[in-house]
């Protein structure tokens, strides 16, 4: 689920998360994922929310609204960890 801001992923169990590649987040991996929060874990921050006009996609609705979680991954391990999770 590509687009010019974001690239859109749905997980097996059908949830659905975005990686934010707009060109100013080209040196950093931030992603929004549908509600709860994670739970505490290492290198994940979440941040303030972030709409996105690319995010009004069928496939990716449930993350245009204010309810989205906007996070940021420092490591690589970070972003392994947070996948695990987010099923």
């Amino acid at each position: 689920m590509e687009n010019k801001k974001v690239m859109g992923f749905r997980t097996r169990s059908g949830k659905v998360l975005a990686l934010d590649v707009y060109p100013e987040n080209i040196d950093r991996v931030r992603l929004w994922i549908e509600p709860p929060e994670p739970a505490s874990l290492a290198g994940v921050s979440l941040l303030s929310s972030k709409k996105c006009a690319d995010l009004r996609r069928p496939e990716l609705n449930r993350l245009s609204d204010a309810e989205a979680l906007y996070l940021e991954v420092e490591t690589k391990q970070a972003l392994h960890n947070l996948l695990r999770w987010y099923p």
